[in-house]
């Protein structure tokens, strides 16, 4: 699964949420907001860039599906768990 970060990510004193896009095995686009504890972050971050990356197995996993996460789902997950909604150009 290839997966890139498309949100700037928002280190707090306990963890670090972030939004991973990729693509499932048959193709189609994914995402998974992915809240990581912050001793867990480079390994984490590491970890992306090997095959069969698990976001689960890194930490909480606040919301996932098929496509993009919509204006509404950015915007209360900002809310709830300080996700970062500005423009980014990494994926």
């Amino acid at each position: 699964m290839q997966l890139s970060i498309r949100q700037k990510i928002v280190a707090r004193d306990d963890r670090s949420v972030f939004l991973l896009t990729g693509h499932d095995p048959a193709g189609g686009e994914i995402y998974c907001v992915l809240a990581v504890a912050t001793e867990q972050l480079e390994p984490c971050l590491k970890a992306m860039d090997r095959d069969g990356f698990k976001p689960a197995a890194w930490g909480e996993v606040l919301s996932h599906g098929i496509g993009q996460p919509s204006d509404f789902q950015l915007k209360s997950l900002a809310a709830r768990h300080g996700l970062v909604t500005g423009s980014s150009s990494s994926s």
